[in-house]
Parts: structure tokens; C-alpha cells; sequence
């Protein structure tokens, strides 16, 4: 019985995670400009400012 809990709680975690990637305007961005995740416009803010990247 305790495994079903586990299972239904880890469902209903999944579930609110992919609502909030729903309406995650940067996740939409991200897909809409090829990038796999949305941590891509963090990278490009933080190279603009320190230039690590080529």
C-alpha cells in the first residue's frame, strides 16, 4: 500500500511539473528559438557580462 501512495505522489508531482512547464513563457522561448532548455538564456546573459564562451 505504501508503494501505490509513493506512486501516486510522484504522479501528481509530474503532473504540477509539466503544468508549470506549460506556462513557462521561457520554456515556450526556448523551443521557439531551438534551444533545449531554458538555462540557455541565463548562459547567454552571464557570457555577455563575463565572456567565458567563445
Amino acid at each position: 500500500m505504501k508503494i501505490t501512495n509513493k506512486k501516486i505522489a510522484a504522479k501528481k508531482s509530474s503532473v504540477a511539473w509539466l503544468q508549470r512547464q506549460a506556462a513557462d513563457p521561457y520554456v515556450a522561448r526556448a523551443q521557439k528559438d531551438g534551444y533545449r532548455a531554458r538555462a540557455a538564456y541565463k548562459l547567454i546573459e552571464m557570457n555577455e557580462k563575463f565572456k567565458f564562451l567563445r
